[in-house]
């Protein structure tokens, strides 16, 4: 019996506070609506992150039967093979609109570039830019995510179509297995670079709203 250790954890979620401001229209103001606007986006981020798993762990279970099953058993491995794939493209689906919307918050905080050069206070601009600069190496990260996690679901695609050959060798299964590792582990990397510039962003924003807050 082989095990298929897909590598899939919940990455962070930006979580943006709402400061009350005095001037609504403040340089300040207008940075925060941008970084409130980009945790509006990502709502529903986490939610589809764990249906993403739970599918994944659905999937170890049709796998464990596709290696248990005999070769004269070829209804019930053909219907295993599609609910996987069925279940594999179900979860690039979501990896899909996962990347969609980390790429709309991050626009929605390109926008608070402008208000940004307008600050007067030089620690709040470093704080601003700090939070700015994560979240485009945080952007840059989850496309890395994204890519690795699509190449990895087609091999799985790949892996699992090619139990309905009759002649399939354990040597074969065991180089699929392999690669298909290999992808996820690359997908964790890059989902640790998201996670550290995710709090790296959080810490920035933070102290840039304390310091608004202590000067209104």
């Amino acid at each position: 019996m082989y095990k298929m250790n897909k590598k899939l954890t919940g990455a962070a979620v930006v979580t943006l506070s709402v400061f009350v401001l005095s001037a609504c229209g403040s340089p300040e103001g207008s940075i925060q609506n941008q970084w409130s606007e980009a945790a509006g986006v990502e709502e529903d981020f986490a939610e589809k992150d764990e249906e993403m798993t739970e599918l994944a762990q659905a999937e170890q279970k049709v796998f464990e039967n596709l290696t248990s099953y005999e070769s004269d058993e070829q209804n019930k491995i053909e219907s295993s093979v599609e609910e996987a794939v069925s279940s594999v493209n179900e979860r690039k689906e979501l990896m899909e609109k996962e990347q969609e919307e980390i790429n709309q918050a991050y626009d929605e905080t390109v926008e608070a570039g402008d208000p940004i050069e307008n600050l007067e206070n030089k620690e709040m601009t470093e704080e601003a830019k700090k939070a700015q600069q994560a979240m485009e190496k945080r952007n840059e990260a989850f496309n890395g995510v994204h890519d690795a996690y699509m190449e990895a679901a087609d091999e799985e695609i790949d892996m699992y179509e090619s139990f309905n050959d009759g002649n399939l060798e354990l040597e074969a299964l065991e180089e699929q297995l392999d690669t298909i590792n290999s992808s996820y582990e690359e997908v964790e990397n890059y989902r640790e670079t998201f996670n550290t510039e995710t709090e790296v962003f959080n810490e920035a924003k933070n102290a840039f709203g304390e310091m608004t807050e202590e000067e209104s």
